[in-house]
């Protein structure tokens, strides 16, 4: 808990590790959003997934922000190989990308949610 606000990992209780469930987390992306997925992923691993934050889904996110240094510097620490990559092509772009861009596409997963899930094996 930092200045009353109350991380979004925070909610994710050992219950909910139990219970079977699976999440899919999505965030900005930017430094901030990318340090709280990675996380979110490890607190849950294999049971907490990314959704709309891969490369492809940055660039239809990204905005006209130019990121400092010192936000890019708090990539170094991403520890998810997912998220590294994500991390990556921030550095090299230093823009960040914001979820409400992508609004039209998370309501399109919700709608016709794909044929395989992350958490289901391939046969």
């Amino acid at each position: 808990r930092r200045s009353g606000y109350t991380a979004p990992e925070g909610s994710y209780t050992i219950q909910d590790r139990k219970s079977g469930c699976h999440l899919y987390y999505c965030g900005d992306i930017d430094p901030e959003g990318l340090e709280i997925a990675d996380r979110v992923l490890a607190r849950g691993a294999g049971k907490i997934f990314p959704w709309r934050m891969t490369v492809e889904d940055y660039y239809r996110s990204m905005s006209n922000e130019m990121l400092t240094d010192k936000r890019l510097n708090r990539l170094d620490k991403i520890a998810n190989l997912e998220l590294r990559e994500l991390a990556k092509r921030l550095k090299a772009e230093k823009k960040a990308g914001y979820q409400e861009h992508l609004i039209d596409f998370m309501v399109e997963d919700i709608k016709e949610p794909p044929k395989i899930l992350p958490y289901q094996e391939k046969k």
